[in-house]
């Protein structure tokens, strides 16, 4: 469920936004981006920014505005435009599935405001902390920020924040099951909504479709379907009134399962796929994930066994890509709860020094003749300072360059797993196939396809490994003699059971030992690279051929496929580290969108270079250089 954004205190927003959750309508954004541009008073620029920043509907959109805002405000001083942006760009990546990107910014956004003793800014961190914790699955985590929320905004007597920190917390106890405090919160939230007369009665209205729908979906939970239905249709109808479809698709998906479990399948059906649409108009990934399995379910149950088939697959593809985030969200959760605690014991001792420095300005004020000695203090501090900032900023550049090089390690083996683990999905489902039809020879001969394949994933494993180990800071680049003829033949046979899942032919011509002077580990993950991206590419029923051509003093490798080409507009900024974006395969593979980066950036380290030419609809060659180890034994077989 999306979890409403708390307010702030600013006139023009109160005045400006008519939805309360929902999307601001494009005129209206369009409207204030004219404004925006023509606006030569810094104030409202940064007013008018911040609005369009916090209701911009487009995730990647949202995020540029926030980096335009947190620049502005940076140049200009404003803690308090600083700490919005910092909080909208954690919002932004939260929606992208970034969790360690959304906390980063959010954990900035409660430091400017700590640092400020802004408590209602304080409070709106904590709760855009605890929604990314909880988008993480760790609920319980989520529910003890959003309780301090609540704390801050009920010392604070905000009812507005403070009823939308209660809806979250209860909709938080649903999700662990505990439904008795859901109630509980919700209800609080209810009747202090129905309640406050500070905002218009639209307003009020939206916010009560969120809190009447989360109810709904635990009255659900407790076994009062009938009345959970009709509430659902009633905030779903609101919530769609402001435009707000994250929520229509988010409660509608609840709304069907409630439908199906009652038997009305077609009913549930009609509003799975209503959902469906808005999920994918909107990029919702884990929603639109949760959809296809619910529409699963309903054909299944239909007995529409080809459409259950079809919402499966969707299913299982978008599974797949979420899961492969979440491995890497896991592996950095422990290092972000740390990174936490850190930030929150910075704050208590920078609370603490600032105290002590007021100490010493007062004892200063009533003590005149301290004077002196309070001079030599603040010198020795400065001082101490600048030496303790010069070794901060070392350790800062070196940790980012560690955190640089462990990306790029992540990225290189989130895409080499890929390639074994679909062999091994292929050969089960065609073993599935050979049980039913008593084929032993055939099970037999996927029993042996299957143990190579898992030799390859654990040879492929222990290398990855050894190759992490050895890095400190940066690539290992440790040059030695290599076969590449071996290694070609190597990579292509650990994709052969992939490209015959596309009924793809892979034709290796480099039929002679060439000896070249390289890095093994970073030329193996080259051609990895390669190969993999021209079967994902290439249509079923295409061929991909490498061949070799000797120069003077090195070898020129080509991979060629028949596949869809590269348009020239892309192929002209293929290598550019700018171009982050990753593109489906012919058969709906998903990539990182990191892999010719890493492959120019091993090219060059080898003293070697890539070259790539396309034709769309024709296919693609991309040309690999490297330096020959000794000349005079390229030929030895020959």
């Amino acid at each position: 469920m999306k979890r409403p954004a708390f307010f702030f205190n600013s006139v023009f927003f109160i005045l400006l936004i008519s939805p309360l959750f929902g999307f601001v309508q494009t005129p209206l954004l369009d409207s204030l981006l004219s404004e925006y541009n023509s606006s030569s008073d810094v104030k409202d620029k940064l007013t008018i920014l911040r609005v369009i920043t916090s209701e911009e509907p487009e995730t990647n959109q949202k995020i540029a505005y926030a980096n335009e805002l947190l620049a502005l405000a940076i140049k200009h001083d404003s803690y308090y435009f600083q700490h919005a942006a910092e909080l909208q760009l954690g919002i932004g990546y939260r929606f992208t599935g970034d969790l360690s990107k959304s906390l980063e910014h959010l954990l900035a956004s409660l430091e400017i405001a700590e640092a400020n003793q802004d408590e209602k800014s304080i409070g709106s961190s904590l709760g855009e902390i605890a929604a990314t914790y909880a988008s993480q699955g760790d609920v319980r985590t989520a529910v003890h920020f959003s309780n301090r929320t609540i704390d801050i905004f009920r010392t604070q007597k905000d009812t507005l924040n403070l009823s939308i920190a209660l809806l979250n917390t209860g909709y938080d106890y649903y999700t662990i099951d505990e439904l008795d405090s859901s109630i509980l919160y919700g209800r609080e939230a209810e009747s202090l909504v129905s309640n406050f007369f500070g905002i218009s009665t639209n307003r009020q209205e939206s916010l009560l479709a969120y809190i009447r729908g989360n109810m709904a979906i635990t009255q659900a939970a407790l076994g009062k379907k009938e009345e959970a239905v009709k509430a659902l249709k009633t905030s779903i109808e609101s919530l769609r009134a402001i435009n707000d479809y994250y929520a229509v698709a988010d409660f509608s998906k609840f709304l069907g399962e409630i439908e199906l479990e009652l038997g009305r399948v077609d009913i549930a059906e009609k509003i799975a796929l209503e959902a469906l649409e808005l999920s994918k108009r909107y990029g919702l990934s884990e929603l639109n994930r949760d959809l296809n399995l619910l529409l699963f379910k309903i054909h299944h149950q239909k007995a529409n066994y080809r459409e259950a088939l079809t919402y499966h697959l969707a299913y299982a593809n978008l599974a797949d890509s979420i899961e492969n985030k979440n491995v890497i969200r896991k592996m950095e959760k422990q290092q972000s709860a740390f990174e936490l605690a850190q930030k929150e014991a910075e704050v208590e001792l920078l609370k603490v020094q600032r105290k002590n420095q007021q100490v010493v300005i007062v004892t200063a004020t009533v003590v005149v003749f301290a004077f002196a000695i309070l001079v030599i203090v603040i010198f020795v501090y400065y001082r101490s300072k600048i030496r303790i900032n010069r070794v901060l900023k070392r350790q800062k550049v070196s940790l980012e360059r560690l955190n640089e090089t462990k990306d790029k390690f992540f990225s290189i083996i989130s895409h080499d797993l890929r390639g074994p683990v679909s062999s091994l999905f292929g050969v089960s489902t065609l073993i599935r196939h050979f049980v039913r039809e008593n084929d032993t020879g055939k099970l037999l001969e996927m029993a042996d396809h299957m143990e190579a394949s898992v030799d390859r994933l654990s040879s492929l494993l222990d290398n990855l490994l050894n190759w992490a180990m050895q890095q400190q800071g940066h690539f290992p680049n440790v040059p030695e003699k290599v076969n590449i003829s071996e290694m070609v033949e190597e990579v292509v046979e650990m994709f052969s059971n992939m490209a015959d899942g596309k009924k793809l032919k892979i034709t290796s011509k480099i039929d002679r030992p060439v000896f070249v002077w390289a890095d093994k580990n970073s030329i193996h993950t080259v051609f990895r690279n390669l190969i993999n991206n021209a079967i994902k590419f290439t249509p079923e029923g295409g061929t991909i051929t490498l061949e070799s051509v000797l120069e003077e003093d090195t070898v020129k490798i080509a991979v060629t496929d028949t596949g869809v080409g590269i348009p020239q507009s892309k192929l002209n900024r293929l290598f550019n580290l700018d171009n982050e974006s990753s593109t489906y395969g012919t058969a709906g593979e998903k990539g990182l969108g990191l892999g010719l980066q890493l492959v120019k950036e091993f090219m060059e380290m080898n003293k070697g270079a890539i070259s790539a030419s396309s034709k769309e609809g024709e296919g693609t060659t991309f040309k690999v250089t490297l330096p020959l180890f000794d000349k005079n034994e390229v030929l030895e077989k020959a």
